[in-house]
């Protein structure tokens, strides 16, 4: 879970996009996965399997790959079996 944030104030409707770090989890939630900052900038990933993940935040990408969370140097989080994991995001703007 998480918020999103802009200029310090909560980021309504921007895309996240979270990169499994192991390929085996990346294989059991069929490649990355992403949603949308809900009203207040929050959002939620639910069922993720146990493991390390890179989170990002950003109106200026589609879909993500291994360079682009390079790239961006997307937040690391760390997901326990049964457990929450809270992680705050700053909209990410692309260099290009």
């Amino acid at each position: 879970t998480g918020k999103v944030k802009a200029d310090g104030k909560p980021s309504p409707g921007a895309p996240v996009f979270l990169w499994p770090v192991a390929e085996s989890a990346r294989r059991s939630l069929n490649g990355p996965v992403q949603t949308l900052s809900d009203t207040e900038g929050r959002f939620r990933f639910d069922s993720l399997p146990p493991g390390d993940y890179r989170v990002l935040a950003s109106f200026d990408v589609n879909e993500i790959d291994a360079d682009l969370i390079e790239l961006s140097q997307a937040a690391v989080v760390h997901a326990s079996a049964s457990q929450t994991a809270t992680v705050d995001l700053a909209v990410w703007v692309a260099p290009w």
